[in-house]
């Protein structure tokens, strides 16, 4: 019959000698080793300690297994992965004492761990990277230009640059004096020159450009006639002097 204490005294006296400044009893079924990877970085150092429950009847069957973390930062699932790793090291190590070789397996692990996590981030980076480079080459291609984009953009910018026009105006206006701001209103509600001519009326051209009040308005209308009524009067002299002619050539006979 297998004295289970006595290989569980026997395996830590072994412990002691091999961890003088790592190994630390809690009870006597309970110890902790502190266990760091081969190579430590100054930067990102990690130690964590394994925690070794001792069952009944170990190692015929296995410990129960803790990590706890000393230094650095490890994540649920690293931790998750490191536990695993040292579980099946525990059950290929049945029926003889491990915690040496599952201190040894920790270390490999540990340096596993890091070298995975580099992995992750350089691909992490490295997919930001290609995120970034798309978002700028997209931003250079720009929006596809259409008939119907062009119409709104035009429609928008023409009522931006009207609203922006009579905000100017209005701002010139109100820096007018009150006398010279009522003039230019009252200017401002005048017909322009095309349209009175499309009404049929002109204005002298030099009252319309400097816009001085008593411009005198022709009806075109009326000046036509009377270009008409010149005509018929001309046409009566005419008449006139054939009919002075025909009386001379009458007296000479």
């Amino acid at each position: 019959m297998t004295d289970y204490a006595e290989e569980r005294r026997s395996e830590l006296e072994v412990l002691e000698s091999i961890f003088p400044n790592e190994l630390t009893v809690l009870s006597d079924e309970r110890i902790s080793v502190r266990v760091e990877p081969e190579v430590q970085s100054e930067r990102d150092p990690h130690t964590l300690n394994l925690l070794v429950t001792y069952t009944p009847t170990y190692p015929d069957e296995p410990p129960e297994l803790e990590l706890e973390v000393v230094e650095g930062e490890v994540s649920e699932e690293e931790e998750e992965f490191l536990l695993q790793g040292l579980r099946t090291t525990a059950e290929e190590n049945l029926g003889m004492v491990m915690v040496y070789t599952l201190a040894l397996q920790l270390k490999e692990l540990i340096a596993e761990m890091l070298v995975k996590r580099k992995e992750r981030i350089a691909r992490e980076d490295e997919e930001r990277y290609r995120r970034e480079e798309e978002a700028v080459a997209a931003k250079k291609r720009g929006t596809p230009v259409t008939k119907e984009s062009f119409a709104v953009w035009a429609s928008k910018f023409e009522s931006e640059f009207a609203e922006q026009r009579r905000r100017d105006e209005e701002e010139r206006l109100r820096a007018l004096p009150l006398k010279e701001r009522e003039e230019a209103k009252r200017w401002a509600a005048k017909l322009t020159g095309r349209q009175l001519f499309e009404q049929g009326k002109v204005i002298d051209s030099d009252a319309a450009a400097f816009g001085e009040e008593g411009d005198v308005a022709v009806d075109i209308s009326q000046y036509e006639r009377r270009e008409g009524a010149e005509d018929d009067e001309e046409d009566e002299v005419d008449e006139a002097a054939g009919r002075l002619r025909l009386a001379d050539l009458s007296d000479d006979e």
